[in-house]
């Protein structure tokens, strides 16, 4: 499956747009680690390439990201999550 965050130089018939979204928790405890953006951002593209698959797409272009953190604090605790919200164009490529 073809992903691209422009346009891509080959011809294409448009399917439409298609968007997710990714919830993740920050890393807490002994492994800790933060937020995993990384794992958002792949999750998010994933997830993109099978909606696209359930439309019967080749490929999607033009993905944009849009992200935000957000916190809840409570009881001496408090806690973040790494929100990202994914699009891009359905596809399919014409001679391919």
């Amino acid at each position: 499956m073809l992903t691209a965050t422009g346009n891509i130089n080959a011809a294409y018939e448009v399917i439409g747009v298609i968007t997710v979204s990714v919830i993740k928790p920050e890393k807490t405890g002994c492994a800790g680690g933060g937020l995993p953006v990384d794992a958002a951002y792949q999750e998010a593209v994933s997830g993109l390439v099978a909606v696209a698959k359930k439309q019967g797409a080749s490929g999607v272009i033009h993905i944009g990201f849009e992200h935000r953190v957000s916190t809840t604090s409570g009881c001496g605790t408090s806690s973040a999550n790494f929100e990202l919200y994914a699009w891009g164009t359905a596809i399919n490529l014409e001679n391919g």
